[in-house]
């Protein structure tokens, strides 16, 4: 059982929530860092194929996401055997959980995170929109 995002934006980064019962943090985790409308753009490229699943993770982590022992181990992992391994689909969901701590913890007001064309961008709402044709994202009307 994950426990990532258990941050909120409005909660202190010094004083996370503690783990459930049972359940042991990765010890050592950063401040919540958020990014600013400069970090606009492509965070991570999808060339990198596979490799992003747990690339998106890591990028949660290095901003203050939370994960259990368990899940670092699942990851560990993942990144030791691909695709190939029996709890591929932990590191999957784990990473669909990634993009939505990202989105709720460090995408700074009126940006996302999303993935486009396998690359993993935070753009505007605006941009998004554009490159989606998704007018229900916009905040600014265009054509």
């Amino acid at each position: 059982m994950a426990i990532i995002g258990r941050h909120r934006k409005d909660a202190p980064a010094a004083t996370p929530e503690p783990p459930p019962a049972g359940m042991d943090l990765v010890e050592s985790l950063p401040p919540i860092t958020p990014a600013t409308p400069a970090d606009t753009g492509c965070w991570l490229g999808g060339v990198y194929g596979w490799h992003n699943t747990y690339r998106i993770i890591d990028t949660a982590i290095g901003r203050g996401m939370p994960i259990t022992a368990e899940d670092e181990a699942a990851l560990d992992m993942y990144r030791e055997s691909g695709e190939s391994i029996d709890d591929g689909w932990m590191v999957g969901e784990m990473a669909e959980e990634a993009l939505t701590w990202l989105n709720e913890n460090v995408a700074p007001p009126g940006h996302l995170f999303t993935w486009h064309e396998g690359d993993l961008m935070m753009w505007s709402e605006a941009q998004y929109c554009t490159a989606s044709g998704d007018k229900c994202w916009c905040v600014e009307p265009h054509d």
